[in-house]
C-alpha cells in the first residue's frame, strides 16, 4: 500500500530495503506511512513532508503532526546520537504573513520541532534546529508536485555520540 510519498509499507513485517543513489531508503511499518527513512553511512534520516506537520506558510504543530512526531519520539529515545532538525521550503517567495521570507519560516519550522523533542523527553544537548529555506531541493521547484516535494523537515539522528554536557560549578 503507497503513500503518495513514495515510500510503500505494505510488504510483510521484515523492514523493506532498496538501493536509491547509494543510500538504503527504509519503511519500518510501525512508523506509518507519513515518514520517510533514509539511511546513510553516518546518519539516519527521518524525512516528513511538511503538509503532514504544518499548514501553507505556518509553523505550529497540527494535530496530525503531532500524531507523527510521537511515533518517533521511541526511536530518538533510544540512543544518545546528536538529534538535527532541519527545515526546508520551495523556492516560491511568501507573500504576506507572520514570516518574512522562507528563511524565517524553515527556521520556524525547525525550531518547533526541536522545542516539542525536548518537552517531551529528549535531551537538550542533543537537538538543533536549521533551517535551510530553498537551498537544499530535493527536485526542481517548476512544478507543484515538485515544489511540495522540496517543503519537508528532516530529523537526521546522526550516528556520533552528541557532545558531553559541560558541568559548570
Amino acid at each position: 500500500m503507497g503513500n503518495g510519498h513514495g515510500v510503500s509499507t505494505a510488504a510483510a513485517p521484515a523492514v523493506p530495503e532498496r538501493a536509491a543513489g547509494g543510500m538504503g531508503v527504509l519503511a519500518l511499518p510501525e512508523l506509518g506511512d507519513d515518514i520517510e527513512i533514509i539511511r546513510k553511512q553516518e546518519s539516519i534520516s527521518f524525512r516528513i513532508n511538511s503538509e503532514i506537520l504544518y499548514g501553507s506558510a505556518k509553523a505550529d504543530l497540527s494535530l496530525e503532526g503531532l500524531a507523527v512526531l510521537r511515533k518517533l519520539l521511541p526511536v530518538l529515545k533510544d540512543s544518545d546520537y546528536a538529534v538535527t532538525v532541519e527545515g526546508h521550503t520551495d523556492a516560491l517567495p511568501i507573500r504576506g504573513g507572520q514570516y518574512p521570507s522562507n528563511w524565517e519560516l524553515s527556521s520556524a519550522r525547525a525550531g518547533r520541532v526541536v522545542r516539542y523533542l525536548a518537552s517531551n523527553g529528549i535531551g537538550r544537548a542533543r537537538l538543533r534546529a536549521i533551517g535551510y529555506a530553498d537551498t537544499r531541493p530535493l527536485a526542481r521547484n517548476d512544478t507543484e508536485q515538485g515544489r511540495a516535494s522540496n517543503r519537508r523537515v528532516e530529523i537526521i539522528l546522526e550516528q556520533t555520540p552528541a557532545p558531553a554536557r559541560e558541568n559548570n560549578p
